[in-house]
């Protein structure tokens, strides 16, 4: 069953398209935990048709790319889900994304997740920090 996450269907609806959308693109998003949640399910059909896309040939190849396009409503993540996404996961049966627990936002203390795709590069906001730190002292 869906969480409301406190919109209507159809907003709730463009929420996961772009949410999604932005995983595929960056690789990586940083949202609230039910977001995460609720995103990874829909992430994961994304990359199932896409992998069903990339193994097909002809006219069914061109069939489920257009249904991806359908889902998605861009073709920039249609190919990254077919030329890139489904390349990397090809031999997963599932379980494509990951969700690592952030701390609390400040504004509202909401809990916060990252959720990225488990056969790329782990991202790590405390590493990052520190890389860049690291980075502007050695420069100065």
């Amino acid at each position: 069953m869906a969480r409301p996450l406190g919109r209507i269907k159809s907003h709730r609806t463009h929420l996961m398209r772009n949410l999604a959308s932005s995983l595929v693109v960056h690789g990586h998003i940083a949202t609230t935990v039910a977001k995460a949640k609720e995103l990874r399910p829909y992430v994961a059909r994304w990359v199932t048709l896409a992998k069903r896309a990339k193994n097909a040939a002809g006219a069914d190849r061109l069939a489920l790319e257009r249904q991806l396009y359908q889902r998605t409503g861009n073709r920039i993540v249609v190919r990254a889900l077919v030329d890139d996404i489904a390349v990397r996961t090809a031999s997963r049966a599932g379980g494509y994304t990951r969700i690592i627990k952030l701390q609390p936002r400040v504004g509202d203390g909401a809990l916060t997740a990252r959720i990225q795709f488990v056969d790329g590069p782990v991202a790590s906001s405390d590493s990052k920090k520190k890389q860049s730190r690291k980075s502007t002292k050695e420069s100065a």
